[in-house]
């Protein structure tokens, strides 16, 4: 496994970031250290778990703190939470645009910029690359050189490793970075992926990884390169061990499709060299098992393809070879014609039947193909390949235009400076005679040049640059706890709103069922003593005391079930006639009032099926 990172790591505008990220206290006028002044804001919690009238300063506080935060939560293994913060910061960087103030304050806040005053977008894809890409990127390194201890730690570290990759992913799609970077960032742990799994046999992932590379990076030929190989590896993966003619027939059939793959691979993208070379090779096998299936006519066709794609290569012996058996196909033909027509009753078998068509194929179609356009078309774009890939061997970048007029131009130029520098002549001067007076040789880095001529002349190869170093945070190997996701954040972060949907009902109906059985608690306590102040009235026989007992007895709603009713009721109905005829004079309105809740309880008792 590679580490990855961007290669100009080195010149970060926030140089010693990842110290701070590694636990280490900030301080001076450093533009780090300015990271770690602003995380030290100070915010409300409303402001801290909501992100609620936040000034520009604060929404770096909030955004640094979730920042810590998750840093804190992945060294502890509690992987859960750690992604949960790290969600929420690049959700809250996605939403702020270029036009976001908080991108012109750090912008006023940070030293060491061009003389020119640094654009609020140009401060954005800055942080974003060195705030918050490093810090992932720092994590995937720490998880890929991690000492190997046992398959749990190699499965928990593939595990973060992806989740750190899928930040990575999510931060280079919201930060308009250049594609030479996306493919430092994204293109190593894909073709690692892609690498892997062709190494294990599992196509499907391997085609998938190295497909969507070359979507990803058409400018990398290493990535269709790969691609190619995917394929051929698949196609020889399926072929059969056996010998006979049935199976030679089965693997060429299976090959066919894989040679289309490649072909097309080719047309595609027709400066990748390795393409050629593995289309040649396809066709050149499964020629080879035409031929021993019994199928020679079309594995002649089949060889003249392994040609056109790799004119470079000599294959006289096999195409002799083949046309050798088809004559021999050809004269076995002549012989069952002969058989047949002296005796009618005899037909052919599917063998004879194979024979026949081949034998009247013979050479026609495979030379109409070798005079064909195609042959032509694949002739010219081997020979172009054959130079870009010499160009790029060199280590030279891709010129805006006549690519291939320059390559030509450069590989006469060095086999013209190596032939004079075999008798002793020095590279330099050599060199400057041969491109003085040429525009595009005057343009090409004769360092360059001289760096890919030394080793081919028996001199001490030029050192490759030393690669810069690339962020690596400290990790956890393998978690006690995956932990959970940070309870007061999540209730007020945009996360699983229907989870929270259905939590605040059953919270709802949770309060509605204590509201509703602590009133009903209520209710029959009050019954309880309207039921004991009823017998106390009863046995002192103060009947108004005993009506006002009944009255709230039934105020209180009980159960129709309730077997002290029937008692209550009629308490009510004797108690409030024997009051009202000892009232003197015309009834008031308090006597009225008891009259008329008489009558709602009658009514009330009548609709349940009683009768007063």
């Amino acid at each position: 496994m590679r580490t990855i990172g961007r290669r100009d790591y080195e010149k970060s505008l926030f140089r010693g970031i990842d110290d701070y990220w590694n636990g280490s206290t900030l301080v001076g006028d450093s533009n780090a250290g300015v990271v770690a002044h602003l995380q030290q804001h100070a915010l409300t919690n409303w402001q801290r778990l909501i992100g609620i009238r936040l000034d520009a300063a604060s929404w770096w506080s909030r955004v640094l703190i979730l920042q810590r935060a998750g840093i804190a939560a992945e060294r502890a293994g509690n992987w859960i939470a750690a992604d949960f913060y790290f969600e929420e910061v690049v959700n809250q960087v996605r939403r702020a645009a270029p036009a976001h103030p908080s991108w012109a304050f750090l912008a006023a806040q940070v030293t060491g910029q061009p003389d020119a005053p640094m654009t609020p977008a140009a401060m954005r894809l800055i942080a974003i690359q060195e705030l918050f890409i490093d810090m992932h990127c720092g994590f995937y390194n720490g998880y890929v050189t991690l000492p190997d201890t046992g398959a749990e730690v190699q499965r928990a570290a593939f595990g973060r490793r992806n989740a750190h990759l899928a930040q990575i992913t999510r931060y280079v799609e919201i930060s308009d970075a250049s594609q030479s970077t996306r493919c430092d960032l994204l293109a190593p742990a894909m073709e690692d992926k892609a690498f892997a799994a062709k190494e294990a046999g599992d196509w499907v992932t391997a085609t998938t990884a190295a497909t969507e590379l070359v979507r990803m990076f058409p400018e990398e030929s290493r990535f269709v390169e790969l691609l190619a190989g995917v394929y051929f590896g698949q196609a020889l993966s399926k072929m059969s061990k056996g010998e006979d003619d049935s199976s030679c027939r089965r693997d060429a059939s299976v090959l066919a499709d894989y040679a289309q793959m490649l072909d097309k691979l080719v047309a595609d993208k027709p400066e990748c060299l390795a393409a050629y070379d593995f289309a040649s090779q396809l066709h050149h096998i499964r020629a080879v098992r035409l031929a021993n299936g019994d199928l020679v006519a079309v594995a002649m066709t089949e060889i003249y393809k392994a040609r056109a794609y790799w004119p470079g290569l000599d294959f006289t012996e096999d195409i002799a070879a083949i046309r050798t058996r088809i004559e021999q196909t050809q004269m076995q033909a002549a012989q069952q014609e002969a058989m047949l027509r002296k005796n009618s009753r005899m037909s052919l078998t599917e063998s004879g039947v194979r024979v026949r068509e081949q034998a009247k194929l013979g050479v026609g179609p495979a030379e109409e193909f070798a005079k064909s356009a195609q042959v032509a078309k694949l002739a010219k774009a081997w020979e172009s390949a054959q130079l870009r890939a010499f160009w790029r061997r060199v280590g030279l970048p891709v010129p805006e235009a006549n690519w291939d007029e320059k390559a030509q131009k450069l590989l006469q130029a060095i086999s013209s400076v190596r032939a004079k520098t075999a008798d002793g002549a020095s590279f330099g001067p050599l060199w400057d005679s041969v491109a003085r007076g040429d525009e595009d040789l005057a343009s090409i880095d004769p360092a360059k040049v001289q760096e890919f001529v030394a080793p081919l002349d028996g001199g001490v190869p030029i050192p490759p640059p030393i690669p810069a170093p690339v962020p690596v945070l400290r990790v956890t190997p393998v978690p006690k706890n995956k932990g959970s996701e940070p309870f007061g954040y999540w209730v007020f972060s945009r996360r699983n709103p229907g989870l929270k949907a259905v939590g605040a009902l059953a919270l709802m109906l949770l309060l509605t069922a204590i509201v509703l059985g602590s009133w009903h608690g209520f209710e029959g306590y009050r019954r309880d003593q309207a039921w004991a102040e009823i017998r106390r009235t009863t046995e002192s026989g103060d009947d108004l005391g005993r009506v006002e007992a009944c009255e709230r007895f039934f105020s209180t709603s009980p159960s129709p079930v309730d077997p002290r009713n029937a008692e209550a009721r009629e308490a009510l109905a004797s108690s409030l006639t024997r009051w009202f005829a000892t009232l003197p004079g015309k009834p008031d309105g308090t006597a009225l009032d008891h009259v008329q809740r008489y009558r709602e309880i009658s009514a009330k008792w009548q609709s349940q099926g009683g009768t007063l």
